[in-house]
């Protein structure tokens, strides 16, 4: 399978582009080099970001997590368990269904 010759960049009708002026120019529009802007940290998302990636370190069982994980851990999984299984035998308890005739 033969390919077409690609045109030379002489032949080209688009314009030549010196890179090194273009990314001095970026630098100068945003404000500082390589297109990064210098921002001030918000000291509370900072300090909160903290205190989650280090929560394993400062963490205590208070009456207040152990009501959540109760609420959430336990009683929230056993309704859920319960009201799949009353859908179940009441489904089964009435099959067949007197629409259907057994053949």
């Amino acid at each position: 399978m033969n390919l077409p010759e690609l045109p030379s960049v002489e032949e080209c009708d688009l314009p030549i582009v010196d890179l090194g002026q273009l990314e001095l120019e970026i630098a100068i529009t945003t404000g500082s080099r390589n297109g990064q802007r210098r921002m001030r940290k918000n000291h509370w998302i900072e300090e909160w970001a903290t205190k989650r990636e280090n929560l394993e370190h400062h963490f205590r069982w208070t009456r207040r997590n152990l009501a959540l994980a109760g609420i959430f851990g336990i009683a929230v999984p056993v309704l859920v368990y319960k009201g799949i299984v009353k859908d179940f035998v009441f489904f089964f308890l009435s099959w067949p269904p007197s629409s259907l005739t057994m053949i």
